[in-house]
């Protein structure tokens, strides 16, 4: 399994990511918002806006039907027919690392400029009768064509939900548990509720890299968006307010969706994790930072508290070593030949550097509030050391693509560790979440005082 599928099984705290924000309408450009919650909920693909009722046969320009019913729109519920425009939202839209970027393609501008009731908005006020941009057909298609035309269509409804102020098309393309998307509706809204708008040229769309990923029903971009200068406007008798151009970069994330039939967006990405994306696309294929294995402190093979201690702050160090790395070698000679557990908390991280996936850590694994026990023990060469953990969390990424993130653990734990006099320093065995105070009740022993302790 490549990386993709591997970290989207593996963490626990990831779900997707994505682009665009704005809380007024001269910041819609694909990365106002900035995102902080976690990455679940949001709006669900059962409860989208009800749509008017449209022939079969038809698409009215006038009223719209929601992505799923246009889709089940044809006949004997397939796909409706392909639209003169497809060809157009397909050409050239693929961009890898190292190629030039492209324009995505906007049909829709061509159809704003030939409705005879489209006003667009001025000094006067703002845009008037926007007209929704037609759904191309092969949005209901799990296709590479059809990831194409999503990225095209999405471009579309971003403008248009600017124009109109309405964010009711773009909630019909928000997959369930959306990361980022709510941000950007109640963004729109503010937009409306302020009276709010932008008199210049259209949003342009660039995209920079598209990762199909490795499945056919998924796609994550990396766009540019740019307007030229413009002038903003806010409520009734405004002089408006000119503005240099501006260019934002984001990330999106779109899934098929079996049950509705058409692509969707997953997520989107606030704009410091787009600009960051897009320096690491225009370098080579990232690689795992060339880090020494950290060398073994003398303390480590004294059989003493200090000694012990000592020991379980090195594997710390090796535990961070070895999930950026990869390389195993020095963890496995601090573990106990007898533990067999040891290896499951971070084989899962080396698997995906294996896959070519470059791990970045957050900080580094600490530990604090340690209690270190020696005689309370009652084994010989063996040690208990109680602490409160600060596991540093990662993020993983393929390329330019970021894969996942994972929040490392916090909470007491208590490590088991051997003194071995043939390999001359001491070892880890085992690590459970419990208090010393707890396993001495299990055991039904006395708690005894620790040997050392450290805050």
């Amino acid at each position: 399994m490549k990386p993709q599928g591997r970290i989207r099984s593996q963490l626990s705290n990831h779900r997707g990511r994505g682009v665009l924000g704005g809380g007024v309408a001269a910041a819609l450009l694909l990365a106002a918002c900035a995102p902080a919650e976690e990455p679940e909920g949001a709006s669900s693909s059962g409860e989208q806006q009800e749509a008017a009722e449209l022939p079969e046969d038809a698409q009215d320009d006038d009223v719209v039907d929601s992505p799923a019913e246009f889709c089940a729109s044809g006949p004997e519920s397939q796909a409706p027919e392909l639209q003169e425009e497809d060809e157009e939202r397909i050409e050239d839209l693929r961009v890898s690392i190292g190629d030039d970027p492209v324009a995505v393609p906007m049909p829709y501008l061509e159809q704003l400029e030939g409705d005879a009731d489209y006003v667009a908005p001025s000094a006067e006020g703002p845009a008037e009768n926007v007209p929704a941009p037609r759904i191309p057909a092969l949005l209901c298609e799990d296709s590479v064509e059809g990831r194409m035309a999503a990225l095209s269509y999405w471009s579309e409804v971003m403008l248009y939900s600017e124009l109109s102020r309405d964010p009711h098309l773009l909630e019909q393309l928000h997959a369930e548990d959306c990361y980022g998307c709510e941000d950007l509706v109640q963004g729109l809204e503010s937009i409306a509720e302020n009276d709010e708008w932008v008199v210049g040229d259209p949003l342009e769309v660039t995209l920079h890299m598209w990762m199909p990923g490795e499945n056919p029903d998924h796609l994550a971009a990396f766009l540019e968006t740019h307007r030229a200068d413009f002038t903003y406007y806010r409520g009734e008798g405004d002089a408006g307010s000119e503005r240099a151009e501006e260019r934002s970069t984001a990330a999106v994330e779109f899934v098929y969706d079996e049950q509705d039939g058409h692509w969707k967006q997953a997520a989107q990405l606030d704009a410091a994790m787009g600009d960051e994306a897009l320096e690491r696309m225009q370098q080579d294929e990232p690689e795992a930072a060339e880090i020494q294995a950290p060398e073994m402190p003398g303390e480590v093979r004294e059989n003493s508290p200090e000694g012990a201690l000592a020991a379980l702050d090195y594997w710390f160090e090796l535990f961070d070593y070895t999930r950026v790395t990869g390389d195993t070698e020095p963890i496995e000679m601090m573990m106990d030949p007898r533990s067999d557990r040891l290896p499951e908390l971070f084989m899962s991280t080396v698997a995906l550097v294996e896959d070519g996936a470059v791990i970045e850590l957050d900080g580094e694994s600490r530990a604090e509030d340690v209690r270190v026990y020696l005689e309370a023990v009652q084994t010989e060469d063996a040690a208990m050391i109680e602490l409160h953990l600060h596991e540093a969390g990662f993020d993983a990424y393929e390329g330019a693509e970021h894969l996942g993130a994972h929040d490392g653990f916090e909470g007491v734990v208590t490590y088991a560790l051997f003194y071995h006099d043939d390999v001359g320093h001491w070892q880890v065995f085992e690590t459970v979440s419990a208090s010393m105070e707890e396993i001495f009740a299990e055991g039904e022993v006395e708690a005894g005082e620790p040997d050392l302790t450290r805050d």
